[in-house]
C-alpha cells in the first residue's frame, strides 16, 4: 500500500473529482494527473490545472548536471563536455564542482551550459 503522504491523498480526491480511477502505484496516478495538466503545488499543498497557462518558449540553452565521486567528477564533465561539443554544442559555462550534503560528501556535482551550434 502506497505511502498516504499530503501529495497522494490530494491526488485521490482529484483523481476522485476528475472521474478517473485510481490505481495502487503512486507514480501512475500522478501521470494520470499531469496527462490532464496538473501539477502538484507544495506551497498551496494541492494539484493546480497549469494547462490552461500559455507556455513559454523553450531556452536555446542545454543544461547538464554532472554528479559523480569527488575524485572524479571534473574528469567526467570533461568527458561530458567532450562529447557534447562533437556533437556542435558549444560551451557557454562550467561551474565549479559543488559538493553534495551528507551522506553523499563523498561526491560532487558540476553543471555545464551549452548552446547548440
Amino acid at each position: 500500500m502506497p505511502k498516504k503522504t499530503a501529495k497522494y491523498k490530494a491526488a485521490l480526491e482529484q483523481l476522485a473529482r476528475l472521474n478517473i480511477k485510481a490505481s495502487s502505484n503512486q507514480e501512475t496516478d500522478y501521470r494520470k494527473l499531469a496527462e490532464k495538466g496538473y501539477q502538484w503545488d507544495c506551497r498551496a499543498g494541492e494539484w493546480l490545472c497549469l494547462d490552461s497557462l500559455p507556455a513559454k518558449p523553450a531556452t536555446d540553452l542545454t543544461r547538464v548536471r554532472v554528479w559523480a565521486a569527488r575524485e572524479s567528477v571534473q574528469h567526467c564533465a570533461e568527458q561530458v563536455l567532450q562529447s557534447l561539443t562533437q556533437a556542435g554544442f558549444q560551451l557557454i559555462e562550467m561551474s565549479e564542482p559543488y559538493p553534495c550534503r551528507p551522506p553523499q560528501q563523498n561526491e560532487s556535482r558540476i553543471y555545464l551550459t551549452l548552446l547548440k551550434e
